[in-house]
């Protein structure tokens, strides 16, 4: 160890001294050694809390790719039902027109012979 002299502000001497007083220390040079080390290791906290974002972060990233991908896929079938859905639509449209066309052809050639048997045609 080495001896120092510092230049401190009397809340800071303050503090020191309240560590010496509550019996967390027994001197202001290992109070001050304590806050070092408390220093130390909440930097430490602070790496080891910035990789963790990061690992989540990317994590959240990567998840939130993944839901506009299903999203994406989720969409593309909705467009393909409604395409089907609409080809249906025209089918069963065309099959209605064709049921009134065959109606209509029934009652014309039932109409035709009605006439040729009232007036002989």
């Amino acid at each position: 160890m080495q001896k120092i002299s510092l230049s401190l502000r009397d809340r800071d001497v303050e503090r020191l001294r309240d560590r010496v007083e509550t019996d967390r220390c027994t001197s202001k040079s290992e109070a001050m050694r304590q806050l070092l080390d408390e220093y130390d290791e909440t930097v430490e906290e602070l790496g080891s809390l910035r990789t963790k974002y990061e690992d989540m972060r990317e994590e959240y990233e990567s998840r939130l790719d993944d839901k506009d991908k299903e999203l994406e896929r989720k969409e593309a079938q909705l467009d393909e039902l409604r395409r089907q859905l609409q080809a249906r639509g025209s089918v069963e449209d065309k099959v209605d027109e064709l049921v009134e066309k065959k109606k209509s052809d029934r009652r014309g050639g039932l109409m035709a012979r009605v006439w040729r048997l009232i007036f002989g045609g």
